[in-house]
């Protein structure tokens, strides 16, 4: 059984590994609905990409505030749990349009 979206959240500290995420899903899931909640600098550089990624991408540029800070900054700030739940939005919006939505962390390749 395959979802009928995948969804994930990411900003510019982690971005080569949304990257590498996209490429493998577009491999192996083709033109499926990609929900992604991210910041500014990554939507431009996923949107920079070559080759263009075989995805229905629906962007969600949201996290703009948290684009220059890693972990341990967003627990200082206390702010972490407040980035961590742009996962549950991403799964809310995607399920707005779609039966299901499997959320994935930007880190992840799939492998078939």
């Amino acid at each position: 059984m395959e979802p009928s979206s995948f969804s994930t959240i990411c900003t510019k500290q982690c971005k080569q590994e949304l990257i590498g995420f996209l490429l493998s899903l577009s491999l192996h899931h083709p033109d499926a609905n990609t929900y992604v909640i991210c910041d500014s600098d990554t939507k431009k550089c996923v949107d920079d990409l070559t080759p263009k990624l075989k995805l229905k991408i629906h962007w969600f540029v949201e996290l703009d505030k948290y684009s220059n800070m890693n972990r341990n900054e967003m627990e200082k700030r206390g702010v972490w749990s407040d980035f961590q739940m742009a996962k549950a939005d991403v799964i809310e919006k995607a399920l707005i349009n779609e039966e299901d939505t499997l959320f994935l962390d930007s880190d992840i390749i799939i492998l078939d």
